[in-house]
């Protein structure tokens, strides 16, 4: 990818010299694009996309790069190249650069604004970026975070269900007929099969958009994948049963199962260095298991607070029993990647009531044993785009 910059330290010459660095960059992203003519069009558009033109659309890049209008429009809008073998390049890219056994891989959704009705995806549905629903269109993205560093490896661009099955816009927007209709957590669930070979990684983390799918943690702890899953706050856990012993625990919200747990069960940890003080959480894990259509399934419950503030914090759980003969903490918690980490400070100080806990997490057991985390929360509107008040949860396999 090219030396690399200190952005703290960014200087005139620095940036005069990015335009030479951003020709040999898009190089072999033009190899592997196709025709000598896409090669040339693909570095206007990247250089333009990336130059000083206050509209990025096409007729003002053409203008400033100098190249053929219709030409350009023609590759940006109709020529059917494949970007997979350019994703592919990328992903390489990024691990050689920032590839880490101990990299995460993070799944979100990020809806755009958009007036009118012909772009492919546009619908009136839930936009975070406004708070509220609206005309948008919703894209699912795939980042990958490595070493001291974190960038975007993949997308797919959610189509709604009415646009899906809706032949006259499919036409009018010349969507490709493999392209069907799919729920946001099986586009992220694509993107990882593809993506998770290619990238050294130890977690999958996302929000409740992809917590929230029993389906979505089954096919990861199925693959033997570790997550941290934000969940809903209306998601039901109990104990995890004992065999052929009394009736079985009753199931209760996650609010109210850890409304429940003892004081002593949560530990408090600092988190790193504040511009004031020190940033403390105080945390509980416990193994739930969490309903199925069939027969219950095993999962690490993973509950945080921030101290002092109204700031909520995930946190991994590991993939290990925590056990005191291995050394491991009660609860399965280990030091945080990054800087700091958690450092444990002495005792068992926690919140007056456990009803304080702001963050949950859920994984999936493996060998009986986590090996990921999943976190309820407020991220997703209820049904007639209301947002949840509730306060949020996470699972962890």
């Amino acid at each position: 990818m090219g030396e690399r910059v200190d952005v703290g330290r960014v200087e005139a010459r620095d940036v005069e010299a990015l335009a030479e660095r951003l020709v040999e960059f898009v190089k072999p992203y033009q190899e592997v694009v196709g025709w000598t003519s896409r090669e040339k069009q693909l570095g206007a558009f990247v250089s333009g996309l990336l130059g000083g033109t206050e509209r990025k659309s096409v007729e003002p890049i053409a203008l400033a790069q100098g190249a053929d209008r219709r030409q350009l429009q023609h590759f940006v809008g109709v020529s059917p190249w494949d970007h997979r073998p350019l994703l592919g390049r990328l992903q390489q890219e990024v691990g050689e650069e920032i590839g880490d056994p101990q990299g995460a891989l993070v799944v979100d959704g990020s809806a755009m604004p958009k007036k009118g009705t012909e772009s492919v995806g546009v619908a009136r549905q839930w936009c975070g970026r406004l708070g509220k629903v609206e005309n948008c269109q919703l894209g699912v993205f795939l980042a990958y975070a490595g070493k001291d560093s974190s960038t975007l490896v993949d997308e797919r661009l959610y189509l709604p269900r009415a646009g899906a099955f809706d032949e006259e816009r499919r036409r009018k927007a010349k969507v490709p007929a493999r392209v069907t209709f799919k729920k946001p957590w099986e586009l992220a669930d694509e993107m990882l099969r593809q993506v998770a070979p290619r990238l050294p990684h130890r977690w999958t983390v996302g929000d409740a958009e992809f917590g929230r799918s029993t389906a979505f943690r089954d096919r990861l702890a199925k693959r033997g994948e570790r997550y941290v899953l934000e969940v809903p706050s209306t998601m039901v856990v109990r104990k995890v049963a004992r065999p052929k012993v009394g009736r079985p625990p009753t199931w209760h919200r996650v609010s109210y199962f850890l409304r429940r747990r003892d004081i002593h069960e949560w530990r408090r940890f600092t988190v790193r260095d504040g511009q004031k003080e020190p940033i403390e959480v105080v945390a509980l894990a416990v193994r739930v298991q969490t309903r199925r259509h069939g027969k219950p399934k095993e999962e690490t419950l993973l509950a945080i607070e921030a101290l002092g503030s109204q700031e909520r914090w995930a946190v991994r759980v590991q993939r290990a029993q925590a056990h005191a003969s291995r050394g491991a903490r009660p609860g399965g918690l280990e030091a945080a990647p990054g800087r700091g980490g958690f450092r444990e400070r002495q005792g068992r100080g926690g919140p007056r009531s456990p009803r304080g806990a702001r963050l949950a997490r859920l994984a999936p057991p493996h060998d009986r044993q986590p090996h990921g985390a999943v976190v309820p929360g407020a991220g997703a509107p209820e049904a007639g785009g209301k947002k949840q008040r509730s306060p949020r949860r996470c699972c962890a396999s």
